[in-house]
């Protein structure tokens, strides 16, 4: 009864409030065409994925084992909040999650996830259910009140939205009581601003200029804050660093100072 108070209460609470952005929605709507193309800005997300899932597969684990229970994948529900063109919800679905879902603030992205989908995945095989939806975090927790999942995945959104609190309480309500948050994003630090900033998207030109605002990036202090603001305790953090032999991301426990994942799960309730 007391949780059923809560959510309306923070339904009235966020009624007028948003986390969409709509310059950067339309920003990333613009990738929709582009998505899964080898040589386009969302090449980046696909280099960072066997970090991605490595760390979500470890932070699932790590959160069922808290709650005493073995972790299933064939029963775990995943929601991947922000997903684009379905960049990460697709490896996700592969590695064995019995339900994933994937949302959006763009329906252009939404309609690439799905067209994408249809053609490359069979569900069967050890390979889970995928699905998409067109909605915002927040209007996600108030269309299915009663929809938890095992774990809620951001990654690489939260520097973009327009509210950072209501984002991260938004996502914190969506999670189960034995669930996981997952969040990736960028440290704001002098290194950040050099090779994000201006390497990425001045000299070498991999992003777009004005793919990142500096200003948005979050400190791992910063994030912890918003974590424990929506009733969250931090649990696992880890640096993501490129490999130029691999092309692709790899964790690191210590270097923080430019991509990091880190992952909360929910306080238990004080009787």
């Amino acid at each position: 009864m007391l949780a059923s108070i809560q959510r309306v209460a923070w339904n009235q609470a966020r009624r007028w409030a948003s986390t969409i952005n709509p310059a950067e929605q339309a920003k990333f709507a613009a990738l929709a065409p582009s998505w899964w193309s080898a040589d386009s800005p969302a090449a980046a997300l696909h280099a960072l994925n066997p970090a991605r899932v490595k760390f979500i597969a470890l932070a699932y684990a790590s959160a069922q084992a808290n709650a005493g229970l073995a972790p299933n994948h064939a029963s775990a529900r995943v929601l991947d909040v922000g997903c684009g063109g379905g960049v990460l919800a697709e490896p996700l679905a592969r590695l064995g999650f019995g339900s994933v879902k994937g949302i959006d603030i763009s329906q252009a992205n939404v309609d690439a996830a799905r067209a994408h989908a249809s053609s490359t995945m069979a569900v069967g095989s050890g390979i889970g259910s995928l699905e998409y939806e067109a909605i915002a975090a927040e209007d996600h927790v108030a269309k299915y009140p009663d929809q938890l999942f095992d774990v809620v995945v951001a990654s690489e959104v939260i520097e973009h939205v327009a509210d950072v609190p209501l984002f991260v309480s938004s996502l914190a309500s969506l999670v189960a009581p034995s669930g996981t948050l997952v969040i990736s994003t960028l440290n704001r630090t002098a290194l950040s601003y050099a090779t994000a900033i201006v390497g990425a998207e001045r000299v070498c030109r991999i992003l777009p200029e004005g793919t990142h605002d500096w200003n948005a990036f979050l400190t791992p202090d910063e994030l912890e804050a918003h974590f424990d603001a929506a009733g969250l305790d931090l649990g696992l953090i880890a640096g993501m660093i490129p490999d130029p032999i691999e092309r692709a991301f790899t964790l690191h426990p210590d270097h923080l100072s430019i991509n990091y994942i880190a992952a909360a799960t929910p306080r238990p309730a004080q009787l």
